[in-house]
């Protein structure tokens, strides 16, 4: 007996964290790069540290950002969870729920423009830095 069934709710663009990342990266002006599997190897032998490193040298900034734009209390923040960085691939299909009609999409895929969008609505529900947005 099937008590519910789970339908995944995904763009039907084929989405992933690279083209994620080229669209943040762009938005920031940021250069991004994925590490080789050598220090991915010796990272993993203290990933606690690294993390914290990481998180140390980014939580400071985004909270005086944050104070500077009258940011007082946002669900966003930079801290990196160490469940992040552990690989483990997920991939979603919306073919289920697709096969029940639901294959129009008002927006198909990820772009600069929904995201900017998104960030823009943030920034008046004061939940993200207006500075970060600024040319």
């Amino acid at each position: 007996m099937v008590l519910f069934q789970v339908y995944n709710i995904v763009d039907s663009g084929d989405t992933t964290q690279g083209w994620i990342t080229s669209i943040v990266s762009e938005i920031f002006d940021l250069n991004h790069d994925y590490w080789g599997s050598t220090f991915s190897t010796l990272a993993k032998l203290d990933m606690c540290e690294v993390i914290d490193e990481i998180n140390d040298k980014h939580m400071g900034p985004w909270a005086t950002l944050c104070a500077e734009d009258d940011v007082p209390n946002t669900p966003l923040t930079p801290y990196i969870h160490k469940d992040t960085l552990v690989k483990k691939h997920i991939c979603l299909s919306g073919t289920k729920l697709g096969e029940l009609g639901f294959n129009h999409f008002e927006h198909p895929g990820v772009t600069k423009e929904l995201l900017m969008e998104v960030l823009q609505d943030f920034v008046q529900l004061k939940m993200f830095p207006k500075s970060l947005l600024q040319d």
